[in-house]
């Protein structure tokens, strides 16, 4: 699917409205999913996050349920050595490891 600006806005919208409450579902909690079925929507993008929340990048643009959003306190996961590319990680042990 081409990844347009539009385009991606598009399917978060479609998404978003696809039942009742998928907005606070996917910023409570399943924003990891969501961030999942967006890159499976456009492949080329990547998975981004932080303690609370998760990010799809794509483009230089940050997305979640909610259409765009800030990236100024998210980490691309890849970029952390040892971190699984596709698998759903728990930044919160993650990291509390890296203190031991």
């Amino acid at each position: 699917m081409k990844s347009s600006h539009k385009k991606i806005i598009e399917v978060i919208s479609a998404i978003r409205n696809s039942f009742i409450g998928a907005d606070h579902i996917y910023k409570n909690g399943s924003c990891w999913h969501f961030a999942k079925i967006l890159k499976t929507i456009f492949p080329e993008g990547e998975i981004w996050g932080n303690f609370d929340h998760h990010l799809f990048r794509i483009g230089g643009k940050f997305y979640d349920i909610t259409g765009e959003e800030n990236p100024q306190k998210y980490l691309d996961l890849r970029k952390i050595t040892g971190l699984p590319k596709t698998e759903k990680v728990d930044l919160f042990n993650l990291i509390k490891s890296f203190g031991k």
